[in-house]
């Protein structure tokens, strides 16, 4: 009769065992929150189809990617800012230093040349005053804008010659040093 007993204690002690080992089995772990749960329960229905899991990697590669496009635009958003606010300054300094101050002050303005196919003109506006336009979607730089705006300058020194680019336009640009843009 012993051995029968002993028999039916023997699965209610293990049921114990089983239920206390389970109540102690977080313990010092913190429990698992409804959406934890569902992160978990999504892996298992990916595992099958690992081309839909994203790892730790691609997210970190995505953010570097995105904070390299905005650190590296707000550079050339300065840069292309600096080259606009420069217009007049180049213009002053350049007149002094090539042309002794002789140049009229000049209206100077950027715009969008792509449909007169010209990097700069100089005109004279509806008042009478010259006014030299210079593209600022072409000229992303320093250089090529004040090779252009010397290159209209040419065109200051000289206006009223015929033809445009004569003679007398080719002789400022050679005597000045100036390059001759497209």
């Amino acid at each position: 009769m012993a051995q029968h007993t002993r028999k039916q204690e023997g699965p209610e002690r293990r049921d114990r065992f089983r239920a206390r080992r389970r109540r102690f089995a977080h313990a010092g772990r913190p429990r698992q929150t409804s959406g934890a749960k569902a992160g978990h329960a999504l892996q298992r229905r990916l595992r099958g189809y690992p081309f839909l899991r994203v790892g730790l990697q691609v997210k970190t590669l995505v953010s570097l990617a995105a904070l390299f496009i905005i650190i590296f635009g707000c550079r050339y958003a300065a840069a292309r800012e600096r080259v606009r606010n420069s217009l007049p300054v180049w213009y002053a300094n350049d007149n002094v230093r090539y042309f002794d101050g002789q140049l009229p002050p000049v209206y100077l303005r950027w715009a969008n040349l792509e449909s007169e196919g010209a990097l700069g003109i100089t005109q004279t506006n509806e008042n009478g005053y010259l006014e030299v336009v210079l593209d600022f979607y072409q000229l992303r730089n320093d250089q090529d804008a004040r090779e252009v705006l010397h290159h209209e300058m040419c065109h200051i020194a000289t206006w009223g010659s015929e033809p445009v680019h004569g003679p007398a336009f080719q002789t400022c640009m050679a005597e000045h040093g100036f390059i001759e843009t497209r």
